[in-house]
């Protein structure tokens, strides 16, 4: 009887660090001009990706591969994010990493994306679909 609660106990404890053994990626959105930095990230599942956006009128919005400037249904979007040129605080848009496939994203204000601000997640850079092939697609209309 002993044993088992003992057991029971030392896996719970064994269990919690799993739970909370995750990753905050930070990336800065404007700060240097129509940029993510970083533009990629790699997250592990569970992870947390955190923006923060810098003055002027940014989005994170998601976008497939194939279309890199126009926003995926049911994609991530943070909606758009003003801020004024002397904020000395700014506004932060995170979501939790669910799967570790590729997700491609960009700043949906007016030509922003066409402009070069797009950022990926898990790009596998042994993929077709790296992150300087979606970079190149975003300025194809």
């Amino acid at each position: 009887m002993f044993f088992s609660k003992f057991a029971t106990v030392v896996a719970a404890l064994v269990a919690v660090p799993a739970v909370f053994a995750q990753t905050t990626h930070n990336v800065v959105v404007g700060a240097s001009g129509l940029t993510f930095s970083p533009n990629q990230v790699t997250a592990a599942v569970g992870d947390i990706v955190t923006f923060e956006f810098h003055p002027k009128n940014h989005t994170l919005t998601q976008s497939t591969f194939a279309t890199p400037c126009a926003a995926m249904a049911g994609g991530v979007d943070s909606g758009y994010m003003p801020v004024d040129a002397a904020a000395t605080t700014f506004p932060v848009f995170s979501f939790r990493i669910n799967e570790v496939t590729p997700l491609w994203f960009y700043c949906a204000q007016g030509t922003h994306c066409q402009s070069g601000m797009v950022m990926a997640i898990n790009v596998n850079a042994s993929s077709p679909n790296t992150f300087d092939a979606y970079l190149v697609r975003r300025a194809t209309p």
